[in-house]
């Protein structure tokens, strides 16, 4: 995209054109993130990610290191594959409290 040329509005709003939107697919109200580099007199704004509240436990600290735990067996060949009838059979042995069968 060539560089857009836009204005400081009255209360200090920064005007971000509308095909500028539209290429970052922002709408009214996302968030953004303002960067200022006082070397060089730039301003950088940089759309932020929201997250929906639903999906948030997702991304916290624990999960993610659980997904990376889970992606290193994975890579690592630690996994066992089983047919559904198998693994019904060893939930319900397990919700029973017998001992799993390796």
């Amino acid at each position: 995209m060539k560089d857009v040329i836009t204005k400081i509005g009255k209360r200090g709003t920064l005007v971000i054109p509308s095909e500028v939107r539209k290429a970052l697919n922002l709408a009214d109200d996302d968030p953004v993130s303002i960067h200022v580099d006082e070397s060089n007199g730039k301003i950088e704004v940089t759309p932020q990610l929201s997250i929906d509240r639903s999906q948030a436990w997702f991304w916290t600290p624990e999960w993610q290191a659980g997904e990376r735990e889970a992606d290193e067996d994975l890579k690592a060949g630690r996994y066992t594959v089983r047919t559904a009838k198998e693994f019904k059979k060893d939930i319900s042995s397990r919700a029973a409290g017998k001992n799993r069968k390796s």
